[in-house]
């Protein structure tokens, strides 16, 4: 309380809490966006997906997805930590997008999933919670994307940055990160 209104955390005394939170456990939002509970595995809303391809290019740290009805869903579940429209001079970047802060369900580790090309501005503020499987968007052509109909879902896995500092570092297990992915979107096969 001293600290006044700039400080974002709280930490409660000893015991337990009704809605499971531990007493002296750090809650980053006392608004109500912590969420104790593991990601929802992602077989749980099946989506349509038509292809999958792990991105090479440049070595980025995602993947590419084709969703047949164009609805764009979160893989995990997280904060919002930035909506923004990206695009370099010579026209490459990812055009539309969100990057959501979220935790790695093999390891626990945070990692910033950033989610690209989607057709317009997504409908997300910072600070807002995104259940895994809720739809983010409409997968789109903005940035630079190469598909056969103009339209990608574009997902990359970063290292966790401050926000605004437009770090691209790779999360250090995307591959393997990707890969659980994948195995999830085609329903855990």
């Amino acid at each position: 309380e001293a600290q006044g209104p700039a400080v974002q955390r709280f930490i409660r005394g000893t015991g337990v809490t009704p809605n499971r939170i531990r007493r002296g456990q750090v809650m980053d939002d006392p608004q109500g966006s912590f969420n104790p509970l593991p990601a929802k595995p992602i077989t749980e809303y099946a989506p349509q997906v038509s292809s999958i391809v792990m991105e090479s290019a440049g070595g980025q740290p995602g993947m590419d997805i084709y969703f047949e009805d164009k609805q764009f869903p979160a893989v995990l579940s997280g904060v919002v930590k930035d909506v923004r429209y990206q695009v370099n001079p010579d026209g490459s970047g990812y055009g539309h997008l969100v990057v959501v802060e979220s935790k790695d369900p093999q390891t626990g580790e945070p990692v910033d999933v950033l989610y690209a090309h989607f057709d317009t501005k997504p409908n997300f503020m910072v600070g807002q919670r995104v259940a895994a499987g809720q739809v983010l968007g409409q997968q789109g052509g903005s940035g630079s994307v190469r598909s056969v109909d103009g339209t990608i879902a574009s997902i990359d896995f970063l290292a966790p940055a401050p926000t605004g500092s437009n770090s691209m570092k790779p999360y250090r297990g995307f591959k393997n990160l990707r890969m659980y992915i994948q195995k999830q979107l085609k329903g855990g096969k």
